[in-house]
């Protein structure tokens, strides 16, 4: 038995120390020294300490670096719209994200949403090419045109797919779908081209979510407008030519259309709550803004024009000022919330900005009787809200 006993001791010894030298052959990294280690000095092991959370701006960098990036991080990082534009009874919501220094490093990110009157996504997309688009309703679709280089887009039933750009101008023809600033889309080809009008100077052609067509003379110094397609027009004469070479070679201000609402303006302003059925015309406070008029030493200032949809125009250059009521005839300075900045008008909502990137932003849909954080939902709720009451 005694003999037996050892056998046995002999065997779990030797047992131990296989799995000892095995667990040993398994540990890399040391050159050997830990298969030669006796079971009673074996070194224990360690699990990973777990990596530190990612700070916010790293978070964006992995973003922006990534070629299929996630929708719900970018609209999470973004926090809040950068551009929206509302549809016949949806709005296109944008969220962007850039490098805090976006000069030299191009490196951009979007994300877009289709959302309908009662909050559902109906669509949603990401991408990371660093092409700037401002996008325009085309019937129940929505076309984003870059604004240096690259292809539009056509945004449908939420999701994105490219379109090609023709050159040079044609007349509208059967088909085709107008959007935007004089542009027609030919969903069949998958094409845009710009439209020919006779007597519309080309860049002033603008149709609005109604179907109306309005376009300015060469001169700027006439508006006129169709409801049938340009077979028959309508016109009203301006108080002053807004084509004026000012702030080093812009060509003068475009037509704003907000629902009833129609202005233009540079110093003067002429505007219609009725959509053209009856007009006014008014002097601009320039001072209150930092603007002037061009003299014998300087050109004009480019000061531009905002209508809200209570009929109040928003004037801005370095600062900005809007209407004390619907006459227009008076004028006080936009008070920003702290730590805010200016930014303007977005589809008739004020608009302010932190001065940090990525900081908060803040709307006014009272024309600045107050501020409240920008948020998707109230803005989507507001847009269609007065897009239902035109």
């Amino acid at each position: 038995m005694a003999l037996g006993h050892r056998v046995l001791a002999a065997l779990v010894v030797a047992a131990l120390f296989s799995c000892t030298a095995q667990e040993g052959a398994r540990t890399p990294g040391d050159g050997g020294a830990a298969s030669s280690l006796s079971a009673n000095s074996a070194a224990p092991t360690t699990s990973p300490e777990p990596a530190p959370p990612l700070t916010e701006r790293q978070r964006i960098r992995r973003v922006l670096r990534d070629r299929s990036p996630d929708v719900g991080e970018v609209i999470a990082l973004a926090k809040t719209p950068s551009a929206w534009v509302r549809g016949a009874d949806t709005v296109l919501v944008e969220y962007s994200l850039m490098t805090a220094s976006y000069w030299p490093d191009d490196a951009t990110v979007s994300a877009g949403r289709v959302v309908d009157r009662r909050g559902r996504v109906l669509g949603e997309w990401a991408d990371n090419d660093p092409t700037h688009r401002t996008y325009w309703p085309a019937g129940r679709d929505f076309v984003g045109m870059p604004q240096y280089g690259g292809r539009p887009w056509l945004v449908r039933d939420g999701a994105i797919s490219r379109l090609g750009r023709e050159p040079g101008t044609r007349p509208v023809e059967a088909g085709d779908v107008r959007f935007g600033r004089g542009w027609l889309l030919d969903p069949s080809a998958g094409t845009v081209t710009r439209e020919q009008l006779p007597g519309c100077r080309q860049d002033s052609i603008r149709t609005d979510l109604q179907g109306r067509v309005w376009c300015l003379d060469a001169q700027k110094t006439r508006l006129s407008w169709s409801d049938d397609g340009g077979e028959t027009w309508e016109g009203h004469t301006l108080s002053t030519s807004y084509l004026e070479f000012c702030d080093g070679g812009a060509r003068g201000v475009d037509l704003e259309v907000q629902g009833e609402v129609v202005a233009i303006g540079m110093w003067r302003a002429d505007f219609s709550l009725d959509r053209g059925r009856t007009w006014r015309d008014v002097g601009l406070p320039l001072g209150l803004v930092g603007s002037h008029r061009a003299n014998a030493y300087t050109e004009a200032n480019c000061t531009t024009v905002q209508p809200l949809p209570d009929g109040r125009l928003v004037l801005e250059y370095f600062g900005a000022a809007v209407g004390a009521d619907a006459t227009n005839t008076r004028f006080a300075a936009i008070r920003t919330p702290p730590r805010s900045t200016y930014a303007g008008v977005q589809e008739g909502v004020l608009v302010a900005v932190s001065r940090r990137p990525y900081g908060e932003r803040w709307a006014s849909y009272d024309g600045a009787g107050s501020w409240r954080p920008l948020r998707a939902g109230p803005l989507v709720r507001h847009l269609l809200s007065e897009r239902a009451q035109e």
